[in-house]
């Protein structure tokens, strides 16, 4: 797509969504209309979805042996009709004192209580496709909430899990996360980087939360 088509599609979109697009930045939410993302000011436009692949799994429930269609995410291209660049393309990667990853097991441990309320099981907290402005802050992340590690079982509508996703979410939207831009022969630029991808693990037992390697 190109840019001027993109200003006119940003344009139509904004014009669609109205006060909801407003109340949306001021909370701090994702607001998605076809593969345009609205967040903290910025819209970002998705590539298109890659190659569709047959996973076959075992049903935890009916023991039965299931197929299912699966396509890899679709990434963010274009940020405000910018390209997004990509660790192939930079020189230095953004950075910071302490990773994603580090401050977010501090953030569980901190809030501890709350992952103890989740239900006894294993849990995968996946934060990927992290945009760095050329200002050291998040643009843009993709986080689909904590699930289960068990396939096929869905956690979502739990209170419980909504809380635990909500604390998680004002994490990664507060300007208070803070890295160095990633760089392009000394110049800093908008970027995402796989070395801001952070996957972790969680399990509850018995009402105690605990890190997994």
């Amino acid at each position: 797509m190109s840019i001027s088509a993109l200003s006119k599609s940003i344009s139509l979109f904004l014009f669609s969504v109205g006060i909801t697009y407003t109340n949306a930045f001021a909370e701090g939410k994702k607001v998605k209309k076809g593969s345009l993302i609205t967040y903290k000011g910025n819209v970002i436009q998705l590539g298109p979805d890659s190659k569709k692949d047959t996973v076959y799994y075992k049903n935890p429930k009916t023991g039965n042996q299931e197929m299912k269609i699966t396509a890899a995410d679709s990434i963010p291209v274009l940020i405000n009709g910018e390209k997004i660049l990509t660790d192939l393309e930079i020189s230095a990667a953004p950075s910071g004192e302490e990773s994603i990853l580090g401050m977010l097991v501090k953030l569980i441990n901190k809030n501890q209580p709350a992952f103890d309320q989740l239900a006894n099981g294993n849990y995968l907290i996946n934060i990927n496709q992290v945009i760095i402005g050329r200002n050291g802050r998040v643009q843009y992340y993709k986080f689909d909430g904590i699930k289960s590690a068990e396939k096929g079982t869905s956690i979502s509508k739990n209170k419980n899990v909504q809380v635990v996703n909500k604390l998680i979410d004002d994490f990664m939207s507060s300007d208070d996360l803070f890295f160095e831009p990633g760089n392009i022969n000394g110049a800093r630029i908008t970027c995402m980087s796989k070395n801001m991808d952070t996957n972790i693990r969680l399990k509850v037992a018995n009402g105690v939360s605990s890190l997994l390697p």
